[in-house]
């Protein structure tokens, strides 16, 4: 065979395994931008299982929004009433100093006043907990876990506290997947089917 017929038969065999890869690659599934943000949210909904209680935390709050009536305090007992409402426990400082991981919800307000004194910004709230270094397991740091940030317009204080309970409600809802409570009755059925049964001999 001479070497021109060996260049082309060469040349032919790299331009049809090219076609087949190309064929190849084609074919495979793509991920969209939702199967990526679905992932992404499952993995924020994954974080969250096995938490206990967390503690809350209170960003400073600006000079406008408190001259509107709006504190620190009134934000966080917002925030915690909501947490407590669906079952979730609010830890004391004390009891986050000593809770595993010592987890943290906190709730930052930022915002600005126009001439009418209705407010634009945004809330965000953050979940941070300890973690460790995939690559250095012995080494721990605060690290933010799970995340939301909402953004308002044209807003009193009062849409400003219902806007951060929507938030803070965000953040129960997925809490809740990730640690869905037993029907009641459960646990009694449980507790009767242990003294009924015997042990194997």
């Amino acid at each position: 065979m001479s070497a021109k017929k060996c260049w082309i038969l060469a040349t032919l065999g790299i331009f049809i395994v090219s076609v087949a890869s190309y064929i190849v690659l084609a074919v495979e599934p793509i991920r969209s931008m939702d199967d990526l943000a679905f992932l992404a949210k499952q993995q924020e909904r994954d974080v969250l299982v096995g938490l206990k209680g967390i503690h809350v935390g209170i960003g400073e709050i600006g000079s406008e929004l408190k001259k509107n009536g709006l504190t620190s305090d009134i934000i966080q007992v917002d925030a915690e009433l909501e947490l407590r409402k669906f079952g979730i426990k609010v830890l004391t400082e004390e009891e986050w100093i000593r809770e595993k991981g010592k987890p943290s919800l906190y709730v930052h307000l930022t915002c600005f006043a126009d001439s009418s004194s209705k407010f634009t910004g945004t809330v965000y709230i953050q979940l941070s907990e300890q973690v460790m270094l995939a690559r250095r397991p012995e080494i721990s740091v605060l690290g933010s876990t799970w995340s939301r940030l909402v953004t308002f317009a044209n807003a009193d204080s009062n849409n400003i506290r219902e806007v951060t309970k929507q938030v803070i409600d965000i953040f129960i809802n997925d809490y809740l997947a990730a640690n869905p409570k037993e029907p009641e009755g459960n646990e009694d059925a449980n507790k009767t089917d242990k003294r009924n049964s015997k042990p194997s001999k």
